[in-house]
């Protein structure tokens, strides 16, 4: 009995000392790294886009809103940028002539009416292509465009037809005279041959006033050539579907702007002062064009 007592007091310590004792890991070790996380199936499937989903369309922003201008502004922009017309009529006062019991002036004569258009109240002029880039007809402006290169085309050969013919004219493009030595043999033929020359220098000279002539007239052709493809009333009626078009876009379709009128008589004021004399009498007679 005593010795089974003595027994387990000696094994008691070693039992106590052999107990395990939590140890502090090192610094630096594996555990003091952590561990990096992958991401799991479910995650990345839902970071992927679906095949089914239909694509995102792009969004058109808004046109800006033009700005609304009232009456009274809007009526300043057509003025500013309306078409109108000046019309011009040239003419020509003939010499006294005798009727009436005396002698008068006769009246005067019309030799011609245009009309250039122009642009806004400062009545900025639109001539030549400026008139059709205006309307914004760019058929319109390749036709004028292909007129004036015909012009200059007929132009430039009409010149270089007078200058050929003044040419054989004065005898440059002719043959030459020979010099004949009365001391040489063969004088005879010499002058013969220098006569023949000059009936040909006449006869080039005659054809040369032909082909000067054509050139002229060929020239004459070419100014008086008109490079404008529509008629004068066809612009007319253009200008005025323009001027329709700026009313409609300035807001003045309901309560439009007054359309500058053109002048139907010419824009001038021609009077003079005639003496005439009758059988009762004499006197002075006025004429006067408005």
């Amino acid at each position: 009995m005593i010795r089974t007592l003595l027994l387990s007091v000696a094994l008691m310590p070693t039992v106590s000392l052999a107990t395990p004792v939590a140890e502090e890991p090192l610094s630096g070790a594996a555990s003091d790294i952590p561990a990096v996380e992958e991401p799991r199936p479910a995650d990345t499937a839902a970071e992927a886009p679906r095949a089914d989903t239909p694509p995102t369309e792009a969004v058109t922003p808004p046109a800006p809103e033009r700005p609304v201008l009232s009456f009274v502004e809007a009526k300043e922009q057509y003025e500013l940028r309306h078409i109108g017309f000046d019309d011009y009529v040239a003419t020509a006062v003939g010499p006294w002539m005798a009727g009436n019991g005396g002698l008068s002036m006769s009246p005067p004569k019309t030799l011609g009416r245009w009309s250039i258009p122009y642009e806004g109240k400062h009545r900025r002029p639109l001539e030549g292509v400026g008139f059709y880039e205006k309307l914004g007809r760019a058929d319109l402006v390749e036709a004028y465009q292909s007129n004036m290169r015909k012009k200059t085309v007929i132009g430039v050969a009409g010149g270089v037809t007078m200058v050929a013919g003044m040419g054989l004219i004065l005898g440059v493009l002719g043959p030459k005279d020979e010099d004949c030595d009365i001391a040489r043999p063969g004088f005879s033929a010499c002058v013969r041959g220098n006569l023949d020359r000059g009936d040909q220098r006449l006869t080039l000279s005659l054809v040369g006033m032909g082909v000067g002539l054509v050139g002229v007239g060929v020239i004459a052709y070419g100014v008086l050539l008109n490079p404008h493809p529509i008629e004068p009333y066809q612009a007319r009626e253009l200008a005025d579907g323009y001027n329709l078009r700026l009313q409609g876009e300035l807001g003045l379709s309901e309560d439009p702007a007054r359309t500058p009128r053109t002048r139907r008589l010419p824009g001038f004021i021609q009077a003079s002062l005639s003496p005439t004399v009758g059988p009762d009498g004499g006197g002075l007679q006025l004429n006067g064009v408005f």
